[in-house]
């Protein structure tokens, strides 16, 4: 048997979107900044079409899914009152002095 008669033909249909390097260049806005990491794969696709690259959504998902990144909803905690600070605060001077055996 030779090498020529198992090679992959070339294939036909469009040519991928998705390259290595679009793969480092998504993965590196998304870690840029906490609200980076907040947006959705559609703002990110609005992102890339402002810049001219034409590239979908699921094609953002998919690159991001394949780099270990995960789909999580979005929590906000609840602000501290001005009674919680000043307890936080009053706790802090009570305690300043303690030693690890206390």
């Amino acid at each position: 048997l030779l090498d020529v008669h198992v090679q992959d033909a070339p294939k036909s249909g469009a040519p991928r979107k998705r390259t290595p390097l679009f793969d480092i260049e998504l993965a590196e806005k998304v870690r840029k900044d906490r609200f980076s990491r907040e947006k959705s794969t559609y703002q990110l696709e609005y992102e890339f079409r402002q810049q001219g690259r034409e590239i979908g959504s699921t094609s953002i998902w998919s690159s991001l899914k394949e780099q270990g990144f995960k789909k999580v909803k979005l929590t906000k905690k609840p602000g501290l009152t001005p009674q919680m600070r000043k307890d936080r605060l009053q706790w802090c001077r009570d305690h300043a002095d303690w030693t690890i055996e206390d």
